[in-house]
């Protein structure tokens, strides 16, 4: 496998990363209300479930998914039903103020914000598809391991940069006090936007 082939695979993953979803929803809800400190443990998280859907598509999950239709619809809907559990815990809690914390302290654990990170990225077996298709376009049958190990840590490291900036860049403080303002309305708008997601997951 060439250079240039690997070098596709990053520039097509970079593009699908940046790319607004359910995670990136979810990714900046959580840099607004609860700050770098937990942004960037969830992003950590989403890094973890984009590489093991990586893997999982190199070991030929996608295929099961193709052959065996109704594997893939469950797991869809489950991915959905998350997405719009998530909608309605915030929607519900629109109205209650920034949690404030003391000081040294997470508003949330940094374990519970990596497996947000991690459930969030396998609410969408899409994923699997998407990985499946990029890799039996440019990964040729027979690629040696080491180019294996390097485009899974470009994987990695497209989706854990990538939610890191964008961690960083909306638990700005100008940002979260700006948020802490409007918070009901942004909160109901980022409710009414990941049921809309979820059940995109669903029906797609």
């Amino acid at each position: 496998m060439t250079l240039t082939a690997i070098l596709a695979v990053w520039a097509v993953h970079l593009a699908a990363t940046v790319s607004p979803g359910p995670a990136f929803v979810v990714a900046v809800r959580t840099a607004v209300a609860d700050g770098p400190r937990v942004a960037l443990p969830f992003a950590l998280g989403i890094a973890m479930g984009g590489l093991c859907w990586a893997i999982a598509a190199l070991s030929g999950l996608h295929l099961l998914f193709l052959a065996l239709p109704a594997v893939f619809a469950l797991l869809k809907f489950a991915g959905a039903a998350f997405l719009i559990l998530i909608a309605i815990q915030t929607w519900r809690h629109a109205h209650d103020p920034l949690p404030v914390s003391a000081p040294g302290t997470l508003p949330r654990s940094a374990g519970k914000a990596i497996r947000l990170g991690l459930l969030t990225q396998f609410a969408n077996p899409k994923t699997a598809l998407f990985f499946g298709a990029v890799f039996a376009g440019l990964v040729p049958p027979g690629t040696p391991l080491p180019a294996l190990a390097l485009i899974l840590g470009l994987v990695f490291l497209n989706e854990s940069l990538g939610f890191v900036l964008l961690g960083l860049a909306f638990s700005r403080p100008a940002i979260r006090r700006g948020y802490a303002r409007l918070k009901t309305t942004i909160d109901r708008s980022f409710g009414a936007l990941m049921a809309a997601l979820g059940i995109k997951v669903a029906l797609t």
